[in-house]
């Protein structure tokens, strides 16, 4: 599993690790709750990354993104990852017709 630091358009950090043995695969991202982490999903990526890429991601406040009070709120940390996720494809998988079901 590698981990990544993400840093949005707003200067923010988020960390995620992708795992999986074929990195052209669709993607499937784990989102954890409040209280946990990134780590809460590694059994599961564990039994879907042999076919899938598996992203584990921490949200603001937990594991290794950024810890500031006035990043969690749940609108301002969706709208950064899904600036992840639809910068993060087009950078790895280079597959632009993706981010048109993201958009």
């Amino acid at each position: 599993m590698t981990a990544y630091d993400y840093k949005t358009e707003a200067g923010t950090t988020i960390r995620y690790s992708i795992q999986g043995k074929d990195p052209e695969a669709d993607p499937i991202v784990f989102l954890h709750d409040a209280g946990n982490d990134s780590r809460t999903f590694r059994r599961c990526a564990r039994a879907l990354d042999r076919k899938n890429s598996v992203w584990l991601v921490d949200l603001y406040g937990h594991g290794g993104s950024e810890k500031d009070p006035d990043l969690y709120r749940l609108e301002r940390c969706g709208q950064d990852i899904a600036e992840l996720i639809r910068r993060q494809i087009l950078l790895l998988y280079n597959a632009p017709w993706i981010a048109r079901f993201i958009a």
